[in-house]
């Protein structure tokens, strides 16, 4: 796929005119390339190509983020899920700092004090980060 045809499907999923360095020479992409924001509309996409396979984080500039009330916020005690088919597993974590629906979180173990990382997903569950 070549950058300038890229670029403007990245404009046609934010709104928003996007630069690609033109040094950038992705391979052609022989499915449609699933473009997301992230996190969730804050100001860079990642682009996806499942065929060849590869992989693009783009910052999109000139986004005005939107808006959101924090899901959780510093000092929350919470539960930290991590999990697989047929079980599932948590534990109790203080969040280090605000943060919104959609985004990561900091976190610290409430017993052993180890930090961690969560993802906030749909619901307001937060599980561990990378699972």
């Amino acid at each position: 796929m070549l950058a300038a045809a890229l670029a403007a499907q990245i404009a046609a999923f934010t709104g928003t005119p996007v630069t690609l360095d033109a040094r950038l020479a992705p391979p052609e992409c022989r499915t449609a390339p699933t473009i997301v924001w992230i996190p969730p509309g804050r100001g860079a996409v990642s682009v996806t190509c499942t065929s060849p396979g590869w992989k693009l984080f783009v910052p999109v500039m000139g986004t005005a983020p939107v808006p959101t009330a924090p899901a959780v916020r510093r000092g929350d005690l919470v539960a930290v899920v991590a999990g697989g088919p047929g079980f599932r597993v948590s534990v109790a974590a203080v969040v280090d700092a605000d943060a919104a629906p959609g985004a990561r979180v900091r976190l610290r173990n409430r017993v052993t004090g180890e930090r961690l990382q969560g993802e906030i997903r749909d619901g307001g569950e937060i599980w561990l980060a990378g699972l």
